[in-house]
């Protein structure tokens, strides 16, 4: 039977079984976000209007990750510091999905090297309710 099978069909085989494995991690790791490499045509589309909206954002995410800073340091509680950060988020309430996720990457990193504490992604959301 497997003299019946030559090399150029194994390899073959191989080959698309492979590149099915890491796209089910590729999917499974990054929860099906697009590259940054295919989007990159459609950044050069942006107007210089919209960069300049990206450096506002950036200034504002920095300024916000600034303030974050002192609320980690000082709560050792999950439902404590969920509610200050609740509580520092309120007035941005109405920002872009991107500038949250850059912040809530933050507030997951920092909350997990200065506290200890794993959020989920419902508390995440908790964080920004109104």
């Amino acid at each position: 039977m497997l003299h019946s099978i030559s090399w150029s069909q194994y390899l073959s085989v191989l080959v698309i079984a492979i590149i099915i494995y890491y796209a089910f991690v590729w999917i499974a790791y990054f929860k099906g976000r697009i590259p940054a490499l295919l989007l990159s045509n459609k950044q050069k589309a942006f107007s210089s209007n919209a960069e300049d909206n990206a450096g506002d954002t950036m200034g504002k995410v920095q300024h916000i990750t600034n303030e974050l800073q002192s609320i980690f340091q000082h709560k050792q509680n999950k439902n404590e510091l969920i509610m200050a950060l609740h509580k520092s988020l309120q007035q941005y309430h109405d920002s872009d999905e991107h500038f949250r996720n850059v912040i809530n990457e933050f507030i997951v990193h920092e909350s997990l090297n200065k506290c200890s504490i794993h959020f989920s992604e419902e508390d995440l959301r908790v964080l920004w309710m109104k």
